[in-house]
């Protein structure tokens, strides 16, 4: 007689509880907030320590040695980020200053994307609220300045460049000394 082969009973996906299946994706994500909000320092120890590991043996990873080094690589990266960004600021601030400022800049308007560079939009509000720059309420106005400087000069390009076509038509116009017709047209 034949074999049947063993039935094995149906995977069970993870669950969130009410919500029902969670996906690796949204674990991940997650994950992610947790850690930022440990890094914001306003993450309850036992919701961050269901996904820090335990202490190893002697010598072992320390997780709360391990949270601090990646408090203090943002706070670095904050700082960088909104250096490049804001150049004359830095230099009006001066360095420790603007380090200063981005630090505290980053508790209150974590990154809401991957790209850090893009995390500085808020400066100048934060700038124009900031009782202790009050007295400077031209900082604000440069803030704005230099992000809209930032932003066009790591703005994607418009569209791609002109074709071939395009140039021969642009030749061909300054060579009939008329009216240029649209790149599109022979």
């Amino acid at each position: 007689m034949p074999r049947r082969p063993r039935r094995r009973p149906p995977r069970r996906p993870a669950h969130d509880g009410a919500r029902g299946p969670v996906s690796p994706h949204d674990r991940e994500t997650l994950r992610q907030q947790m850690l930022l909000r440990a890094l914001l320092g306003d993450a309850r120890p036992a919701c961050v320590g269901g996904w820090l590991r335990a202490p190893g043996p002697a010598g072992g990873p320390d997780p709360a040695r391990g949270l601090a080094a990646y408090r203090a690589n943002a706070g670095a990266l904050a700082e960088r980020a909104l250096a490049a960004a804001y150049p004359t600021l830095q230099q009006l601030l001066g360095a420790d200053s603007l380090a200063g400022l981005a630090r505290h800049f980053w508790h209150r308007h974590p990154p809401q994307a991957g790209d850090i560079a893009r995390g500085g939009a808020d400066l100048a509000d934060f700038i124009a609220a900031a009782p202790a720059l009050a007295d400077e309420p031209y900082l604000a106005d440069l803030a704005r300045l230099e992000w809209a400087v930032h932003c066009a000069a790591t703005a994607a390009d418009a569209g791609p460049p002109l074709g071939l076509g395009a140039c021969r038509a642009m030749t061909r116009c300054k060579n009939a000394r008329g009216p240029c017709p649209p790149p599109d047209q022979p």
